[in-house]
């Protein structure tokens, strides 16, 4: 009749199984004219809202920012792999950091967590891990293969723990796009240095045109491209009048300026 206390409910999100035995001796304490079978059991559930992993990730990440003084993008690693909590229906779905001690030196934490936010804890939880300082960077959304000049559409950005970086990582599309790849890159791979190489806009055996400057006068002949280069690479080029074998810069897609040295072009 929703007056007499016969057990304790179950906390929020749980469940009770009430066997047999104790259905009988309820019964018989009070007088009921059922009686339950051996095999009887009765399941008795408590509704819950949840706290996401999430939630609890956020709120640990706002305390850690507030400890530091900062508004860098941080990600959070429980010890003990991610945690939920099941608050009762009529608390406000929240939770917050009552305490935390934060270490900058090593980035691991120890924290209160209560929920909700507001008011009185109804769970009160001790948590440690680690914070780890974020950075957004672009890699490939698809493969990429080798020789494919990358372009602006080939990437996207993606959050990675700067422990994952090194000093030869590329952080920036500008250093990428345009590149040739060397080798094939995978999806979401993290790109470096020696992945990518500056696409050539010579390339071996091209016609090209050689160019001297000396003064106010510009000395011009046709020439030949004996390797790939990129622009403001050197390259070895062929003088085809004079059949000489010169070293010059890349200016252009089709253009290498050559020493004054070389101004007897023909």
């Amino acid at each position: 009749d929703g007056e007499h206390v016969v057990g304790e409910a179950p906390k929020a999100g749980q469940t009770l199984t009430l066997d047999a035995r104790f259905l009988q001796q309820v019964a018989r304490a009070y007088r009921l004219s059922w009686k339950p079978s051996k095999f009887q059991k009765v399941t008795i559930g408590r509704m819950s809202q949840r706290v996401t992993a999430p939630m609890v990730r956020d709120a640990i990440v706002v305390a850690v920012q507030e400890r530091m003084g900062s508004s860098s993008d941080l990600d959070v690693a429980l010890g003990g792999g991610d945690l939920e909590l099941d608050l009762p229906t009529d608390d406000e779905n929240s939770v917050a950091v009552s305490a935390i001690n934060f270490d900058p030196h090593s980035n691991r934490f120890a924290a209160i967590l209560v929920a909700p936010a507001d008011g009185p804890p109804v769970i009160q939880r001790n948590v440690f891990g680690t914070v780890y300082e974020m950075a957004q960077i672009p890699v490939p959304k698809r493969l990429i293969s080798a020789g494919d000049i990358i372009v602006a559409d080939d990437l996207e950005w993606q959050a990675v723990h700067l422990t994952r970086l090194s000093g030869n990582s590329l952080t920036d599309a500008e250093q990428l796009v345009g590149r040739m790849a060397k080798r094939p890159l995978k999806a979401g791979q993290i790109l470096r240095q020696s992945d990518v190489a500056v696409s050539p806009v010579i390339h071996k055996n091209d016609l090209i045109r050689l160019v001297v400057k000396t003064g106010q006068m510009t000395l011009s002949v046709q020439g030949k491209a004996l390797q790939d280069a990129a622009l403001g690479q050197t390259v070895r080029v062929l003088n085809v009048n004079s059949n000489r074998q010169l070293s010059g810069t890349v200016i252009d897609a089709g253009t290498v300026a050559i020493g004054f040295e070389a101004v007897a072009i023909n």
